[in-house]
């Protein structure tokens, strides 16, 4: 028996035990992390390829209207017509025999539906990805982060040599760390790269390649509240290339997650929105407060409440299918 052979006879069994079990997301409550029904979209403007949930585009192309939508990248508007085919949802192993903690991607029954759902509390900072479509000379191509106090640079050299440094004020000190690392390849046989900010880590992945990762401010929980509760600027970021020749293409940002009381956004509802500002609610033994990451269309806790534990069906995993989107949650 082969290795992939014992794999999937293993897979089967836990599958046969209900250990595991599949799921097929019907909405795009979780986009951009798990799609829904949606349509494929390719930007005409800066070529960025992005997903539009379909979930609720029911019925034969006569009985449809055309969708509009924007790119999130550089807001070029695009139409989708009646007979843009709709792709299925992403295809998800649930596991069933975790408890669920803080950050995990929970499915669970619709509390006032019946039906599975899926959300998680996710927050995130920046994430900038570019296309380095040419570089030469013997200078360095570096990112650059700052927030307050606090700083980070990702400077990678010519011969793809790494080092991400960050500083911060703490207790009126200024502390600094540095961590060296090295791509796989020299800069310029680089194609892919992206930094980000996220979650109090810094990160510089070449390709889908993790090459180094660094704390950024607090640790826990609550000092992270707190600066977020005493900011009042946003963070600023550049990229910086020092004595060399280089061309990008396809540069995407992609901003935080912001989960906000639902009145606030146009076109989310009148609801109060739940475990919001001025609106707070308290969980009980066993229960949960979910949040979808399409933070602005996402019908979640905000809406109905906590989710009991006897709704929980389990932890997604991984998504299996479509192939190009497979990936585990970590």
């Amino acid at each position: 028996m082969s290795a992939s052979d014992g794999f999937s006879y293993v897979l089967a069994l836990l599958i046969k035990w209900k250990l595991l079990e599949a799921f097929v997301v019907p909405t795009g409550a979780m986009g951009p992390t798990i799609y829904g029904a949606h349509a494929g979209m390719a930007c005409r403007n800066c070529g960025m390829e992005y997903a539009v949930s379909m979930s609720r585009w029911a019925g034969t192309p006569e009985e449809r209207q055309p969708v509009l939508a924007a790119c999130p990248n550089c807001g070029q508007p695009s139409e989708i017509g009646v007979h843009e085919p709709i792709l299925q949802g992403d295809r998800v192993l649930v596991e069933k025999m975790s408890d669920p903690r803080r950050w995990d991607l929970m499915v669970f029954r619709d509390p006032g539906a019946g039906g599975a759902t899926s959300g998680a509390p996710l927050l995130g900072d920046i994430r900038l990805a570019c296309e380095l479509k040419q570089f030469s000379g013997e200078g360095s191509l570096e990112f650059r982060w700052a927030f307050r106090d606090q700083k980070v640079s990702a400077r990678i050299a010519a011969d793809g040599k790494v080092e991400m440094a960050g500083s911060a004020a703490e207790g009126g000190k200024a502390r600094e760390d540095s961590t060296r690392r090295k791509l796989r390849v020299a800069l310029s046989a680089v194609r892919r790269l992206e930094f980000a900010v996220r979650d109090g880590q810094a990160y510089l992945a070449e390709g889908d390649r993790l090459v180094v990762a660094a704390p950024v401010g607090p640790q826990d929980l609550a000092g992270a509240k707190l600066r977020l509760k005493e900011a009042t600027e946003p963070c600023r970021l550049a990229i910086i290339g020092s004595r060399c020749d280089l061309t990008f293409s396809r540069v995407v940002l992609w901003k935080d997650i912001y989960h906000r009381n639902l009145a606030q956004i146009p076109g989310a509802g009148s609801e109060a929105g739940l475990g919001c500002t001025g609106n707070p609610i308290r969980l009980g033994r066993g229960e949960y407060f979910v949040l979808g990451d399409n933070s602005s269309r996402s019908r979640d806790s905000r809406s109905w409440g906590v989710v009991p534990g006897d709704a929980v069906i389990g932890i997604a995993r991984c998504t299996y299918w479509p192939p190009s989107r497979w990936h585990w949650f970590q």
